[in-house]
């Protein structure tokens, strides 16, 4: 007996507007075709309209009151300091987050019983791909990774760093800026990594950076244990990070570069580093091996929840282009 299947394709953002005019244009003739065979109905969008709190609705079936989700963030009603809205610290009596291998000590904010939960109560397994609001991944009957709200390796959405030569520390950025100096045709610097339990308490886990210019708009950037050679206007490829945790473990991470320029000042952006799919120190994934799994499908991919580095290029740090081509 064959198995029926279903694909659901949600889109964060998409406008009823600008869907049925482009369809009237013809320029989505996949969506008329859908339409024209199917059914097309417009539907309300949650109160308040964030996408955290449309996407629990969508999960659970239910509103805002039910599943608890209102914003991006939210407050601690101790302190009034922001805290991320679709996650929180589960009460283990751990100085830090990360003070450990096992992953962050968090629990998913949502509540109420996910569709993919009822359909295993049912014997029906579902491939669930970055569906928001289900980090950290739990156990369910079928497959998931993680999307909007899985955080980066120091456990933030998404905290971009920039080396230059030419800026100054900014503590308004959503970033991390660190002004470097040549040396002659070399610059050295670090990678700051997760957050790890120090002697003392927590500390940052960093890797080196070295850079060495080599001329006509090149220069070769070794990162912790990986060399790359890099051009200017040039990403490079997926680095892999490896961060001492303590004498014995470490935690791994992967990011990619984007030299801006060498001369007259040096501009070298980095995005977060992502938690590695190879070996994920946080639960991205059910079952744990299948972010590993995509991995060796595909290679090396985001894994931080939303990868769009869209702070960068507000602060000028991305230009349109580069973003558009990462």
């Amino acid at each position: 007996m064959s198995s029926k299947k279903m694909l659901v394709l949600a889109l964060d953002g998409f406008d009823p507007n600008l869907a049925e005019k482009f369809m009237a244009e013809g320029l989505l003739p996949h969506f008329k075709k859908l339409a024209d065979s199917g059914t097309f109905a417009r539907v309300a969008t949650s109160n308040p309209p964030q996408s955290p709190v449309a996407w629990s609705c969508l999960i659970s079936g239910a509103n805002p009151g039910h599943h608890d989700v209102f914003d991006f963030v939210i407050r601690d009603p101790k302190s009034y300091m922001p805290e991320i809205g679709m996650t929180e610290k589960k009460k283990t009596g751990m100085k830090d987050l990360f003070a450990g291998l096992t992953g962050p000590a968090v629990s998913t904010r949502r509540k109420g019983e996910a569709f993919w939960d009822v359909l295993g109560k049912n014997h029906v397994k579902s491939v669930v791909l970055r569906m928001p609001v289900s980090f950290p991944a739990t156990e369910m009957e079928g497959r998931l990774l993680s999307g909007m709200g899985t955080p980066d390796i120091r456990g933030t959405q998404g905290m971009f760093t920039f080396f230059t030569t030419t800026g100054q520390k900014d503590p308004e950025s959503r970033g991390r800026i660190t002004p470097v100096s040549w040396k002659g045709n070399v610059i050295d610097s670090e990678v700051v990594g997760p957050r790890v339990q120090g002697l003392t308490g927590p500390k940052d886990a960093t890797v080196s950076l070295h850079v060495e210019k080599l001329g006509a708009g090149k220069v070769k950037l070794t990162v912790d244990a990986t060399t790359v050679e890099l051009a200017v206007g040039q990403w490079s490829p997926w680095v892999r990070l490896k961060f001492k945790a303590n004498v014995v473990n470490e935690i791994t991470g992967i990011c990619r570069f984007h030299l801006n320029s060498i001369e007259p000042g040096f501009d070298l952006f980095m995005t977060p580093v992502n938690i590695d799919p190879q070996a994920p120190a946080m639960p991205i994934s059910y079952p744990t091996d299948y972010a590993k799994e995509l991995f060796e499908k595909v290679g090396n991919y985001y894994t931080q929840g939303m990868p769009y580095d869209t702070w960068a290029m507000n602060e000028g740090k991305l230009s349109e282009e580069v973003f558009l081509e990462q």
